[in-house]
Parts: structure tokens; C-alpha cells; sequence
């Protein structure tokens, strides 16, 4: 069902008004002529009644043709997602955490961030205040284009923080320029889709995260975060896994 907007119906009776006035205009300059007997009032009454109908029809017209060329795009879209998605579904590492040495207020950790389809993409040393580590993730739900048998897996590492310092305060581990690059990193690796169309998915997941209303009429559900954390006793290493039905996973290993 086509859901038109009050913002939608006043844009295209004011472009109907206006392009009936511009009619009106230069039909009375055309065609009126003062010996005939019908009065300019009725002229102009008329031929603006008259365009109103064919300029009205014109903009709607318009207006279906661009809506179905955006249903078009929409589902073309859908499908080149669920290619993406097919290649993630399955259980993967997103992050690696080793703890290098700690004391009673602080701690040493080297973390190694993976790309989608498990490969090293960034490995970066930290040391912080706290007794405890919180990994922060930003866990994208989508109504119909991630979703499959049920599955939320698109994920990506967020933030890193700590039992003393807040999550406002923490390491952003991503930057604008590297969650683009993460997000299409191994694009050639995506089985059915050319590499152009895994950069140009990649934006478009982007420019969900970045913006609300663009994510909202792109059917993303909704996109929350998730704190993996525990507690420092030991030099560990912790492996986060992004599961194939959309669930994050913390699992400690032998140093």
C-alpha cells in the first residue's frame, strides 16, 4: 500500500497551483482578446480550472513513476544485502583481547579487531585504569534485510572502557574512515557480489548507523549496543565471537 505523507500530498498540490497559475498566465496572454464578449474573470477561472486537472495528473504521474523506480532500487538493494549477509552467516571472531600485564588499579592489554570475514584488520596496544575491561559492540538489527532464519549478525567493535572509566570517556576503537573500511574490508571475498557492490553495501550500512531517519526508512528495527566485560585476574587473552544467530560471545583462552 502506498503511504503518502501530509508533507507528500502539500508538495504536490503546491507544484499542481503553481505550474496552473504559470498555465493561467500565458494562456491569458495568448488567447484573450478584448472584442470577445467572455469577461477576463471567467477566462482566467476557467483555463485555471482547466489546468489544474491536466498538471495535477502530469505530477502525480510523476510522482508513481519515481515511487515505483524507488521500489525498484529498494528491492535490487534487498537482494544485493542478502548476499552480503549469506556471506556472514556463520560464527566468527570480531576481537582478540590479551592481557599483557596488570596491577591493582590498572591494566595492559594489545587488542586485534577482525574484519567480517575473519580477517586481522587493526591491532592496537592500550593501557587503562580499572580492575575490569567492558568491550563495547554496536549490534545492527534489521527488520528484513540482515534478518534471516532469524539472525541479527552484522556487528562491529565500538568502544573499549573500563570499571574506572566510563563508557562517555572510553577508546573509540573505530574511526569514520576505518568502520567504512572494516564494513567492505576482504571484498573480494564475498561470494556473488563484486567488490564495488560490497563498498557501496558498506555505505549504505553506514549511512544507516550515521543517520536515524535514513536507517528508519531502511527498515533497520533497531541498533544497540553490547558491553562484553570481565573481570582482570590473570594475563588472558579473550576472544569475542559474533555468533550465526546474531549473539556476541566472550570466551576466555590460555595465554
Amino acid at each position: 500500500m502506498l503511504n503518502v505523507d501530509l508533507k507528500t500530498i502539500i508538495i504536490l498540490l503546491s507544484t499542481t497551483a503553481v505550474l496552473s497559475a504559470l498555465y493561467t498566465f500565458f494562456q491569458f496572454l495568448f488567447k484573450f482578446h478584448p472584442e470577445k464578449k467572455i469577461s477576463k474573470f471567467f477566462f482566467i477561472l476557467l483555463t485555471f480550472l482547466k489546468s489544474i486537472g491536466v498538471f495535477f495528473f502530469i505530477v502525480i504521474a510523476l510522482y508513481f513513476i519515481y515511487y515505483i523506480y524507488n521500489t525498484i532500487n529498494q528491492y535490487l538493494t534487498l537482494i544485493e544485502m542478502k548476499k552480503y549477509v549469506k556471506n556472514l552467516s556463520r560464527e566468527r571472531v570480531l576481537a582478540k583481547i590479551s592481557i599483557t600485564d596488570f596491577s591493582e588499579n590498572s591494566f595492559n592489554c594489545i587488542l586485534e579487531l577482525y574484519s567480517l570475514t575473519g580477517k586481522l584488520f587493526k591491532k592496537s596496544s592500550y593501557q587503562l585504569n580499572g580492575t575490569e575491561f567492558y568491550l563495547d559492540f554496536v549490534v545492527l538489527n534489521f527488520d528484513y534485510m540482515f534478518i534471516e532464519k532469524g539472525s541479527n549478525n552484522i556487528a562491529y567493535p565500538s568502544t573499549i572502557f573500563s570499571d574506572s572509566i566510563a563508557y562517555d570517556n572510553g577508546i573509540k576503537l573505530l574511526s569514520s574512515n576505518e568502520l567504512k573500511e572494516f564494513l567492505s574490508a576482504d571484498s573480494d571475498k564475498f561470494i556473488g557480489l563484486n567488490s564495488k557492490k560490497v563498498i557501496s553495501l558498506s555505505n549504505f550500512i553506514f549511512n544507516c548507523i550515521s543517520n536515524d531517519d535514513f536507517a528508519r526508512k531502511n527498515g533497520i528495527r533497531s541498533i544497540i549496543g553490547s558491553a562484553l566485560h570481565h573481570k582482570i585476574f590473570s594475563k588472558s587473552i579473550y576472544k569475542v565471537y559474533l555468533q550465526n544467530t546474531g549473539g556476541l560471545s566472550m570466551v576466555e583462552e590460555n595465554f
